[in-house]
């Protein structure tokens, strides 16, 4: 384990399943995290740029938080969602039968 975890600098971890987890956690950097599934989850957390992560169901979730910019949820469902959650932006809706729904939501 490579840690240099308060200056900001890259940390590469093997803490759960063995797989490598890159974190920059205090620069507000991208991280690299195979937490729960053995799955990539790139997070910048506190600059709110684009995080990805496979925190659930192992599917791809692009996740830009603090900032209101889109986000790609696969959280329970296996399905993809692009939500601005606080933008009231356009919302993209995949069901899992393909269904395209377009809508615009201040909150999903």
């Amino acid at each position: 384990m490579n840690c240099d975890r308060y200056s900001g600098t890259q940390m590469d971890c093997d803490r759960y399943w063995g797989t490598q987890m890159n974190c920059d956690r205090y620069s507000g950097t991208q991280m690299n995290c195979d937490r729960y599934l053995g799955t990539q989850m790139n997070c910048d957390r506190y600059s709110g740029t684009q995080m990805n992560c496979d925190r659930y169901s192992g599917t791809h979730m692009d996740c830009d938080r603090y900032s209101g910019t889109q986000m790609n949820c696969d959280r329970y469902f296996g399905t993809h969602m692009d939500c601005d959650r606080y933008s009231s932006t356009l919302v993209l809706i995949w069901t899992a039968t393909g269904i395209q729904v377009l809508g615009y939501s201040d909150e999903l």
